[in-house]
Protein backbone atom coordinates (compact mmCIF):
# COMPACT_ATOMS: atom_id res chain seq x y z
CA UNK A 1 0.00 0.00 0.00
CA UNK A 2 3.27 2.17 1.14
CA UNK A 3 3.99 1.72 -2.87
CA UNK A 4 0.92 2.23 -4.59
CA UNK A 5 -0.08 5.64 -2.41
CA UNK A 6 3.94 6.74 -2.64
CA UNK A 7 2.99 7.07 -6.55
CA UNK A 8 -0.16 8.64 -6.05
CA UNK A 9 1.26 11.27 -3.22
CA UNK A 10 4.50 11.51 -3.61
CA UNK A 11 6.00 12.39 -0.34
CA UNK A 12 7.18 9.90 1.82
CA UNK A 13 5.53 10.98 4.78
CA UNK A 14 2.14 12.01 3.43
CA UNK A 15 2.27 8.61 2.10
CA UNK A 16 3.30 6.79 5.64
CA UNK A 17 0.56 9.09 7.31
CA UNK A 18 -2.26 8.33 4.71
CA UNK A 19 -1.88 4.57 4.15
CA UNK A 20 -1.56 4.43 8.44
CA UNK A 21 -4.74 6.39 8.54
CA UNK A 22 -6.61 4.00 6.28
CA UNK A 23 -5.42 0.67 7.99
CA UNK A 24 -6.58 2.16 11.60
CA UNK A 25 -10.05 3.44 10.10
CA UNK A 26 -10.37 0.08 8.76
CA UNK A 27 -9.50 -1.84 11.76
CA UNK A 28 -11.77 0.17 13.73
CA UNK A 29 -14.57 0.25 11.96
CA UNK A 30 -14.74 4.11 12.01
CA UNK A 31 -15.89 5.00 8.34
CA UNK A 32 -13.44 7.68 8.00
CA UNK A 33 -11.22 7.58 4.79
CA UNK A 34 -8.72 10.42 3.31
CA UNK A 35 -8.03 9.15 0.04
CA UNK A 36 -9.29 6.13 -1.92
CA UNK A 37 -7.83 3.26 -1.38
CA UNK A 38 -9.56 1.33 -4.82
CA UNK A 39 -6.78 3.16 -6.95
CA UNK A 40 -4.15 1.19 -5.09
CA UNK A 41 -5.38 -2.22 -6.80
CA UNK A 42 -7.24 -5.24 -6.14
CA UNK A 43 -4.89 -7.21 -3.43
CA UNK A 44 -5.59 -4.00 -1.58
CA UNK A 45 -9.49 -4.15 -1.79
CA UNK A 46 -8.89 -7.85 -0.42
CA UNK A 47 -6.39 -6.67 2.35
CA UNK A 48 -8.72 -3.99 3.43
CA UNK A 49 -11.87 -5.95 3.28
CA UNK A 50 -9.72 -8.92 5.43
CA UNK A 51 -9.23 -6.11 8.46
CA UNK A 52 -12.60 -5.17 8.24
CA UNK A 53 -13.72 -8.67 8.67
CA UNK A 54 -11.31 -9.72 11.38
CA UNK A 55 -9.13 -7.10 13.03
CA UNK A 56 -11.77 -5.43 15.25
CA UNK A 57 -10.91 -5.98 18.85
CA UNK A 58 -12.89 -7.62 21.87
CA UNK A 59 -15.11 -5.78 23.65
CA UNK A 60 -14.81 -2.72 21.23
CA UNK A 61 -17.40 -0.94 19.45
CA UNK A 62 -15.50 -1.98 16.00
CA UNK A 63 -17.64 -4.64 13.76
CA UNK A 64 -16.27 -7.47 12.18
CA UNK A 65 -15.68 -10.52 13.36
CA UNK A 66 -13.52 -9.74 15.85
CA UNK A 67 -9.09 -10.50 16.44
CA UNK A 68 -10.10 -13.29 19.11
CA UNK A 69 -12.67 -14.96 17.32
CA UNK A 70 -10.11 -15.03 14.43
CA UNK A 71 -7.16 -16.08 17.15
CA UNK A 72 -9.00 -19.27 18.17
CA UNK A 73 -9.87 -20.22 14.98
CA UNK A 74 -6.14 -20.35 13.65
CA UNK A 75 -5.74 -22.34 17.19
CA UNK A 76 -7.95 -24.65 16.74
CA UNK A 77 -6.69 -26.09 13.39
CA UNK A 78 -3.22 -26.17 14.93
CA UNK A 79 -5.22 -28.48 17.67
CA UNK A 80 -6.96 -30.30 14.42
CA UNK A 81 -3.73 -30.88 13.04
CA UNK A 82 -1.95 -31.99 16.10
CA UNK A 83 -4.85 -34.58 16.82
CA UNK A 84 -4.52 -36.13 13.42
CA UNK A 85 -0.88 -36.52 13.70
CA UNK A 86 -0.82 -37.74 17.40
CA UNK A 87 -4.57 -39.08 17.59
CA UNK A 88 -3.95 -40.08 21.22
CA UNK A 89 -2.67 -36.63 22.74
CA UNK A 90 -4.34 -34.58 24.52
CA UNK A 91 -4.85 -30.74 23.00
CA UNK A 92 -6.67 -28.17 23.80
CA UNK A 93 -6.98 -24.42 22.46
CA UNK A 94 -5.26 -22.02 25.13
CA UNK A 95 -4.61 -18.56 24.49
CA UNK A 96 -2.35 -16.93 26.88
CA UNK A 97 -2.31 -19.38 29.57
CA UNK A 98 -6.47 -19.76 29.10
CA UNK A 99 -7.60 -22.70 28.15
CA UNK A 100 -11.12 -22.58 26.13
CA UNK A 101 -13.21 -25.46 26.18
CA UNK A 102 -14.80 -26.83 23.17
CA UNK A 103 -18.08 -25.69 23.44
CA UNK A 104 -16.24 -22.21 23.04
CA UNK A 105 -14.57 -23.22 20.09
CA UNK A 106 -17.65 -24.50 18.83
CA UNK A 107 -19.78 -21.43 19.45
CA UNK A 108 -16.91 -19.29 17.49
CA UNK A 109 -17.13 -21.59 14.84
CA UNK A 110 -20.79 -21.62 14.61
CA UNK A 111 -20.32 -17.68 14.91
CA UNK A 112 -17.88 -17.40 12.20
CA UNK A 113 -19.73 -19.55 9.36
CA UNK A 114 -23.29 -17.92 10.00
CA UNK A 115 -21.42 -14.88 10.18
CA UNK A 116 -19.63 -15.68 6.58
CA UNK A 117 -22.50 -17.45 5.52
CA UNK A 118 -24.92 -14.32 5.91
CA UNK A 119 -22.28 -12.03 4.68
CA UNK A 120 -21.76 -14.27 1.35
CA UNK A 121 -26.07 -14.71 0.69
CA UNK A 122 -26.48 -11.09 1.17
CA UNK A 123 -24.17 -10.04 -1.46
CA UNK A 124 -25.77 -12.81 -4.03
CA UNK A 125 -28.94 -10.78 -2.56
CA UNK A 126 -27.34 -7.15 -3.45
CA UNK A 127 -25.64 -8.88 -6.82
CA UNK A 128 -30.01 -9.37 -7.76
CA UNK A 129 -30.45 -5.42 -7.11
CA UNK A 130 -27.97 -4.40 -10.48
CA UNK A 131 -24.82 -4.40 -7.90
CA UNK A 132 -21.57 -5.80 -9.68
CA UNK A 133 -19.98 -8.68 -7.95
CA UNK A 134 -17.16 -6.51 -6.52
CA UNK A 135 -19.55 -4.19 -5.36
CA UNK A 136 -22.45 -6.61 -3.90
CA UNK A 137 -19.09 -8.09 -1.69
CA UNK A 138 -18.05 -4.92 -0.40
CA UNK A 139 -21.51 -3.69 0.71
CA UNK A 140 -22.24 -6.98 2.06
CA UNK A 141 -19.09 -7.07 4.24
CA UNK A 142 -19.54 -2.91 4.99
CA UNK A 143 -22.77 -3.79 6.29
CA UNK A 144 -21.81 -6.97 8.20
CA UNK A 145 -18.61 -5.32 9.85
CA UNK A 146 -20.28 -1.40 10.15
CA UNK A 147 -17.15 -0.04 8.38
CA UNK A 148 -19.33 2.08 5.89
CA UNK A 149 -17.77 1.78 3.00
CA UNK A 150 -17.78 -0.57 -0.20
CA UNK A 151 -16.00 -1.02 -3.37
CA UNK A 152 -16.83 0.60 -6.62
CA UNK A 153 -19.33 3.08 -6.57
CA UNK A 154 -20.18 2.53 -2.74
CA UNK A 155 -16.05 2.91 -2.10
CA UNK A 156 -14.26 6.41 -0.20
CA UNK A 157 -14.71 8.60 -3.36
CA UNK A 158 -18.79 7.49 -3.46
CA UNK A 159 -21.84 6.63 -1.52
CA UNK A 160 -24.54 4.26 -1.89
CA UNK A 161 -27.27 6.89 -2.87
CA UNK A 162 -27.05 4.97 -6.13
CA UNK A 163 -28.01 1.80 -4.59
CA UNK A 164 -31.72 1.04 -5.52
CA UNK A 165 -34.49 1.56 -2.69
CA UNK A 166 -34.76 -2.33 -1.48
CA UNK A 167 -30.40 -2.51 -1.64
CA UNK A 168 -30.70 0.38 1.45
CA UNK A 169 -33.26 -1.69 3.38
CA UNK A 170 -31.68 -4.73 2.85
CA UNK A 171 -28.05 -3.59 3.83
CA UNK A 172 -29.99 -2.22 6.85
CA UNK A 173 -30.61 -4.77 7.90
CA UNK A 174 -26.98 -6.29 7.44
CA UNK A 175 -26.17 -3.54 9.59
CA UNK A 176 -28.21 -4.67 12.45
CA UNK A 177 -27.45 -8.37 12.35
CA UNK A 178 -23.91 -7.53 12.37
CA UNK A 179 -24.09 -4.78 14.89
CA UNK A 180 -26.20 -6.97 17.19
CA UNK A 181 -23.67 -10.30 16.34
CA UNK A 182 -25.60 -12.85 14.52
CA UNK A 183 -26.73 -15.06 17.28
CA UNK A 184 -29.20 -12.63 18.91
CA UNK A 185 -30.87 -11.52 16.12
CA UNK A 186 -31.20 -15.43 15.20
CA UNK A 187 -32.62 -15.71 18.85
CA UNK A 188 -35.24 -13.44 18.19
CA UNK A 189 -36.46 -16.36 15.16
CA UNK A 190 -36.69 -19.13 18.06
CA UNK A 191 -40.03 -19.97 19.16
CA UNK A 192 -38.91 -20.58 22.92
CA UNK A 193 -38.12 -17.05 22.82
CA UNK A 194 -41.65 -15.97 22.66
CA UNK A 195 -43.43 -19.17 24.44
CA UNK A 196 -45.12 -17.95 27.62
Amino acid sequence: ALYAEGNVLGSVEDTIRTVLFQVVAAITTTGYATTDFLRWGQFYWFLFLAMVLFCGSEGSTSGGMKISRLIILVKNTKVVFRRQVHPQALYMVKINGQVYSNAVVEKVLAFVFLYLTITGLGAIVLSFTGMSFDESIGAAVSSMSSYGFGLGDFGPSGNFSTATGFAKYFLSFLMIVGRLEVFTVLSLFTSSLWKK
